[in-house]
């Protein structure tokens, strides 16, 4: 099995909606073989980002990061998560029980609005 294989079912898997145990289980693929190239594939994705990024003197910005106390939360009866906010137009909300996968999406939804 070659690299298009298991690229192709690294992102089927992405959006399945299904636990990569589920998938590969469905499927009858090797779980840790699964694992270990949707790893590989992250490694590279994250040195393509690093290479493609212009130098930190050139563009990077520095963003000032308030954290609230656990009672000052918006949301009372809402349960601790993460909350980012972008000035005034941009808010993102993710539960204390949010995946990865949630993340990869919110952060590429963030990057495809320009944020």
């Amino acid at each position: 099995m070659d690299r298009a294989f298991w690229e192709a079912h690294v992102e089927a898997w992405c959006d399945s909606g299904e636990t990569q145990a589920a998938y590969c289980r469905r499927l009858g693929l090797s779980a840790i073989t699964f694992s270990g190239w949707k790893r590989r594939f992250e490694r590279e994705r994250i040195h393509s980002v690093a290479e493609a990024a212009p130098a930190a003197s050139e563009s990077a910005a520095l963003l000032s990061v308030a954290l609230a106390e656990p009672d000052a939360t918006p949301d009372s009866g809402a349960d601790a998560g993460i909350c980012v906010e972008v000035g005034d137009e941009v808010r993102l909300r993710l539960s204390a029980n949010f995946d990865a996968r949630s993340l990869t999406r919110a952060v590429a939804a963030l990057r495809d609005a320009g944020c």
